[in-house]
């Protein structure tokens, strides 16, 4: 092996090295995962000053906000940094768990609203939608007079994720949190702010004061988008069934009341018949026999005198009266109702079906009937279901087989391009590193007759006289030495190493 092969090798056994190594090192680094994101400065420091300490490797994201550790250490940093308390979420009870003697009762009210405050922070922390939380009671004393006493109330503060909203379950769920966690505190008195000022939630103590007008609008929309949804999602899985993928469309309107209704109705029915319930009876009976006169008669004083002796009587055989009263009252029927309607009833359905051409009027008109059956048309209402054949177009479905097949192309890409780079540099240097094996690799049988040959060839050039031209410049006689010098240095090998040369001989003629 000369010089320029040596270094040759060399060379490329150093390439051969420094990529394995490389390749080594990069597929034994270590996976990184996010421990914490979205940390103040402070923050930060205290959770990067305690992660040395532990000895745990670590990785500073998105301008410092963001830490990494490796995925394997991830669930022990966590576990010894809440031991830390670390990042801090606000104190809570712990504030008790040392023992501060001396301390007067306004002190420790002051400690267990500031635990209360602090409790409440971490737990509505946890919602995915919320960075951080501030929490502010107000706990009234309690008064000798119950007329005396004010209720508690809440602000709560909340610094939301960017591009995160909180729906109005969620708000509500907040407040009802918030309350549950406070003695005597009402839901409706929970105020509840983002971090941009606007109001989630009032407090004012009215009912639906989780809900400012811009948001119950945006709510009705959403309801109403929802109705709609699943009644399309029911009718079109259903026609998809018998019809085949994308061999139907249906769209849904429905119309709404959002109103709230509620209201007393009391109605009174009279007594028919004699039946019903006594309330009261009273009755009457009178009745006279005598030879006198009865009573009664035209009403005033001429009906009123007395008959003295004398007087002739009136012929009469005999007297009789009789008087016979009954008053009955009954408990009037009376009907008390209360009714109230939940908002969100539909008033109105309009539903529109367009299928392939392909069916018949019939099948058509069948499918009419399964729809109205499917999302309860009711024609006191005015429902409408219109049902529809008309040819559908297919390039959709040939853009979309062609958007497949590019994305398992890009996959595939993806793929080749991650893997086959690293299987093409170790073929690389295989294929360098064969070769220069073979080229060094000193040749161990060697044939008799290429030995013979080369005897033969010795023999005859001996007898041969060297062509000399007349006259060579300098450049050709330094040339001309070097050559000598070499075929007498080949000569030598042969003579010294018959078998190394024709086993070179064999390699040259083999790759030629």
């Amino acid at each position: 092996m000369n010089q320029g092969q040596r270094l040759l090798f060399i060379l490329i056994s150093t390439a051969l090295v420094a990529g394995i190594v490389t390749l080594l090192m990069y597929s034994s680094q270590p996976d990184y995962v996010v421990l914490f994101r979205d940390l103040g400065p402070g923050e930060s420091g205290e959770v990067v000053d305690k992660l040395e300490e532990m000895g745990i490797p670590y990785r500073i994201s998105a301008g410092g906000t963001q830490i990494e550790v490796p995925q394997s250490a991830l669930h022990r940093a966590r576990m010894q940094l809440a031991q830390e308390g670390l990042p801090p979420q606000g104190q809570g009870f712990e504030v008790f768990d040392q023992n501060n003697f001396g301390l007067t009762s306004f002190l420790q009210e002051v400690n267990y609203q500031r635990a209360l405050q602090g409790e409440l922070e971490r737990t509505i922390s946890q919602m995915k939608e919320i960075k951080s939380a501030r929490v502010h009671l107000v706990l009234p004393k309690e008064e000798l007079f119950l007329e005396e006493e004010k209720p508690p109330t809440a602000s709560v503060v909340l610094e939301l994720r960017s591009g995160s909203r909180l729906s109005a379950s969620q708000i509500e769920a907040i407040a009802q949190l918030v309350a549950n966690g406070v003695e005597g505190l009402d839901p409706t008195r929970v105020a509840i702010v983002d971090q941009a000022g606007n109001i989630l939630a009032s407090g004012s103590g009215e009912e639906g004061s989780f809900l400012s007008l811009p948001q119950l609008t945006a709510t009705q929309l959403e309801v109403k988008k929802e109705v709609e949804e699943s009644l399309t999602q029911r009718v079109q899985s259903m026609l998809e069934s018998a019809l085949g993928y994308q061999k139907a469309v249906v769209r849904v309107s429905a119309d709404l009341d959002f109103e709230r209704r509620e209201g007393e109705k009391e109605s009174f029915q009279p007594v028919t018949g004699g039946e019903g319930v006594v309330r009261s009876l009273q009755e009457m009976e009178e009745e006279y026999q005598g030879g006198g006169q009865a009573p009664g008669g035209v009403p005033g004083v001429a009906s009123n005198i007395p008959i003295y002796a004398g007087e002739p009587e009136s012929e009469s055989e005999s007297s009789s009266y009789s008087k016979r009263e009954s008053t009955t009252n009954y408990e009037v029927n009376r009907f008390l109702e209360r009714y109230a309607s939940a908002p969100g009833e539909i008033k109105r359905l309009s539903v529109a079906v367009l299928v392939d051409s392909s069916l018949s009027p019939a099948e058509v008109e069948k499918i009419e009937g399964v729809v109205r059956g499917a999302v309860g048309i009711n024609p006191e209402r005015g429902d409408m279901v219109i049902v529809e054949s008309l040819p559908f177009s297919q390039d959709f479905l040939a853009e979309e087989r062609e958007a497949l097949a590019a994305q398992r192309r890009m996959e595939l890409i993806t793929l080749l391009g991650k893997y086959g780079i690293l299987a093409l540099l170790v073929l690389v240097l295989y294929s360098l590193g064969r070769r220069i094996l073979t080229a060094v690799t000193a040749p161990e049988e060697v044939t008799a007759e290429v030995y013979e040959e080369l005897e033969e060839r010795e023999g005859f050039e001996e007898k041969l006289q060297p062509v000399r031209p007349a006259e060579l410049s300098p450049e050709e006689k330094a040339k001309l030495e070097v050559q000598k010098h070499m075929e007498n240095e080949i000569r030598r090998l042969v003579q010294d190493n018959p078998e190394d040369a024709a086993r070179l001989i064999r390699n040259w003629l083999a790759e030629e």
